[in-house]
């Protein structure tokens, strides 16, 4: 597994690896865990809708930060 940045429409799909179903929701500019042998990944890679993310640029899991409020 890799993880891609989708640049596409709202994705809801199945897909099959390795005899398993993913089920997965692509959303425009959100990293995507996907398996980088797939035939889908490949066209998607090779059409722009998916980049491949360097391990830098992934987000930190836990979800969303809340916004620290400025006391004067």
């Amino acid at each position: 597994m890799k993880t891609y940045r989708w640049h596409g429409p709202v994705q809801a799909l199945t897909i099959r690896d390795q005899g398993k179903e993913m089920r997965i929701t692509l959303l425009p500019g959100r990293p995507a865990d996907l398996p980088e042998d797939h035939p889908v990944v490949a066209a998607w890679l090779g059409s722009g809708m998916l980049e491949e993310m360097s391990k830098s640029a992934r987000p930190a899991k836990g979800g969303r930060r809340k916004k620290e409020k400025d006391h004067a």
